[in-house]
């Protein structure tokens, strides 16, 4: 079992936080369906009230959720490269290392979910 207190990241004295390698992990997956839920209650709510400020809300809302996405990906990166060395716990690296990995792939998958996601008010009439 990976016990983050006791990996050291790099020489720069960089740990390996629980709440860190969550959000590098799963940050992604719980933005995009965040994103999903704000999505359709800002389009709900500009078809029943008429509202014409719907695009720019569903743009503004993409671009930050992307950005958040992007971010656990970088922050997956980062703690990847500061994991490199070989040391009495490498089985415990190499298992946060695999953990990682699957953080950018997921961050790189979601962040695309999120702006196509984004996009598709642009093309479809949003209240047909």
């Amino acid at each position: 079992m990976i016990d983050p207190r006791q990996l050291a990241a790099s020489d720069r004295g960089l740990r390996l936080s629980v709440p860190k390698l969550l959000f590098a992990v799963v940050g992604a997956p719980i933005l995009w369906s965040l994103h999903l839920g704000v999505i359709y209650i800002v389009l709900t709510v500009d078809c029943i009230s008429h509202w014409d400020g719907g695009s720019w809300a569903v743009l503004l809302a993409t671009a930050g959720f992307a950005a958040a996405a992007a971010a656990s990906g970088w922050t997956a990166r980062s703690m990847y490269r500061g994991l490199a060395g070989d040391d009495a716990m490498a089985g415990e690296r190499d298992g946060a290392r695999f953990l990682l990995v699957v953080g950018m792939g997921a961050a790189v998958i979601f962040t695309a979910a999120i702006i196509l996601e984004g996009l598709s008010p642009l093309f479809v009439d949003r209240c047909a």
